[in-house]
């Protein structure tokens, strides 16, 4: 566990997918999405991991040899101290409450969820939050509800928002709002100065549609 978690805060997924391919059995799906969770930088786009979480989920990592694996970061460390260390490293649960057809759901779903609130919350990355997303629009109906529902109208209206300037609202808190204010969040114009909308189907379309 600790060597993976060395390379999930490095962001070393080439090496993590190493490790899970020769560990398979013991290291468990939802043990290394919480590792994920709790150590791989926000910062990291989705592109550098989404192919990890593909195998993940279809358990279809390649047969590797240890001795392409670098060991170094845990060497020194007995089996005593890396179980001591193990213990206490209180790794986030993939837990919530609501959605509950996704709280409810498989580790990769509760995972996804997690994540791109985390994202969202922790850097603002409201681009990159569908390319973790959409990949596995399919996984899930809750997952593919949510997307198409929240996600992707929230995301499409945050990129009309000029570049350094935040939508009103966190991720989070958009899913919070009554429906009419959601409503209005997605068609108020982002520039103040702007007419009203006239056109209130089309805009709403433009957002909420395929």
């Amino acid at each position: 566990l600790l060597l993976a978690v060395h390379f999930a805060q490095h962001a070393d997924i080439d090496s993590l997918s190493i490790l899970t391919s020769i560990h398979a059995t013991i290291i468990h799906d939802e043990i290394l999405l919480r590792i994920l969770l709790t150590h791989l930088p926000e910062t990291e786009r989705p592109a550098t991991y989404v192919g990890f979480l593909q195998k993940l989920v279809d358990h279809s990592f390649e047969p590797c040899q240890l001795t392409g694996l670098d060991t170094s970061p845990v060497n020194s460390i007995d089996d005593n101290e890396a179980a001591k260390r193990a213990t206490k490293l209180h790794l986030l649960p993939l837990v919530f409450r609501n959605p509950s057809d996704i709280a409810q759901g498989d580790a990769l779903s509760r995972f996804l969820f997690l994540r791109i609130h985390q994202m969202n919350e922790e850097t603002g990355m409201l681009a990159q939050l569908l390319d973790l997303l959409l990949p596995f629009g399919r996984h899930n109906p809750g997952i593919h509800k949510w997307a198409m529902s929240t996600v992707i109208p929230y995301v499409r209206k945050g990129l009309q928002y000029r570049t350094g300037t935040s939508p009103a609202y966190s991720l989070i808190e958009f899913e919070e709002l009554p429906d009419h204010q959601a409503v209005d969040f997605l068609l108020c114009p982002v520039d103040s100065r702007a007419q009203p909308r006239e056109n209130v189907d089309h805009d709403l379309r433009s957002i909420i549609g395929p």
